[in-house]
């Protein structure tokens, strides 16, 4: 049975060889985007971790609650009348300014390059945003002076600008908006992406290099007390009721909601693709089982069970899937590993929905089957 089963693929090979290709790209474009997917949801977690007990971003009202946040910039004096509470941890608070240097990946992360502007013996209130601190593997976490055209590099900025600008460490001299800065510090790899991304410059150079004199994108604050949280964004919003207060609970929710965004886009893929496939499936099916009406009638009139004949096709069907499947996998492991910006590649993706490709399989056999069943041996034989 086999053996036919080869022979019938064979002498329709083009038909074949064009209804693989199209199951195998139909399954390569779930699985890639499934990949996309699953990196923004750990990406989101993760970013959403970065909050820390007691930590507060404090925002214009117009930048929302997205952290970090690229528009909406605060007046400096805002952000030191904040940064004089008496409930704040003085040396973990201060205030920043961030500008994109490159734009982010995927939706929903930070930019792949973030100017990052803090109070120069400040940096461990950007770089703390974990339970524990992110630290240098070189160099160190400060800065000469306030105007110091120094910088601290997080690993993904790192990584970015070595494949720009070549090999550079400590003491490297690096170039953005026109000007040159000197490494004085490589951060190791953190949970938080905002910090991976960061270029890391005093932000009175900063506010000069990018024209916003006095003007902050945030105060990030740490409380001394988690309890004192609501006391303090009752006491802060009293002074002024223009500004946003992002919290871990904040940055958890968006990233719950923009998870949820992300898996109601990919589900509503995965059934546009499984109809897609299943009528591809039938209709070609259909196609051979309607040419080949004649040579069913024979092989009932032999003698042949309705069993048999439905078992070869199905069988034809099941080839066409397996090699969609192999087909599938080289193409979107290819994808995910080579052609992302980052490497996305992940088995346990691709095992996951090969044997969604069979069940469509069994599914999109139902028709033709009941076909083959209904052929009647004697008008088959007479069948042109």
């Amino acid at each position: 049975m086999i053996f036919y089963v080869v022979q019938s693929i064979k002498k329709r090979w083009l038909r074949s060889s064009l209804t693989i290709t199209a199951l195998a790209g139909l399954l390569s474009l779930v699985i890639v985007v499934s990949g996309i997917i699953d990196y923004q949801k750990a990406t989101m977690n993760e970013h959403a971790s970065a909050g820390g007990a007691g930590k507060i971003v404090i925002q214009s009202f117009t930048a929302g609650e997205n952290y970090p946040t690229l528009v909406g910039d605060l007046s400096e004096s805002i952000g030191n009348s904040i940064l004089e509470y008496p409930m704040i941890q003085k040396d973990m608070s201060a205030n920043i300014l961030f500008f994109g240097l490159k734009a982010p990946l995927y939706p929903g992360e930070p930019p792949e390059v973030l100017l990052t502007g803090i109070d120069e013996n400040k940096v461990k209130a950007f770089t703390g945003s974990i339970a524990s601190e992110t630290k240098v593997i070189k160099g160190n976490l400060q800065f000469s002076n306030t105007q110091a055209q120094e910088c601290i590099i997080g690993a993904k900025a790192f990584e970015v600008l070595t494949k720009e600008q070549g090999q550079i460490t400590v003491g490297s001299m690096i170039e953005f908006i026109d000007e040159y800065f000197t490494i004085v510090g490589i951060l190791e790899v953190s949970q938080d992406k905002v910090v991976n991304n960061a270029i890391i410059v005093p932000i009175k150079t900063l506010q000069r290099l990018i024209d916003k004199e006095m003007m902050i994108s945030a105060t990030i604050v740490y409380l001394n007390e988690v309890k004192d949280m609501d006391l303090f964004i009752q006491q802060v919003t009293a002074m002024n009721g223009k500004l946003n207060f992002v919290t871990s609970e904040t940055i958890s929710r968006n990233a719950e909601e923009g998870i949820r965004l992300f898996e109601n886009m990919i589900n509503g893929i995965r059934v546009a693709v499984l109809v897609i496939a299943i009528l591809i499936l039938i209709t070609v099916m259909s196609i051979t089982v309607n040419e080949r009406t004649k040579e069913i009638g024979i092989l009932k009139a032999l003698g042949a069970k309705n069993r048999m004949v439905n078992t070869i096709i199905v069988y034809e069907m099941l080839f066409i899937a397996t090699m969609g499947c192999i087909v599938a996998t080289i193409i979107s492991g290819y994808v995910l590993r080579y052609m992302m910006a980052e490497n996305l590649f992940d088995i346990l993706i691709i095992a996951k929905y090969l044997p969604a490709a069979y069940i469509v399989t069994i599914i999109a056999a139902i028709v033709p089957v009941i076909r083959i069943t209904r052929i009647d041996p004697i008008k088959a034989l007479r069948y042109e």
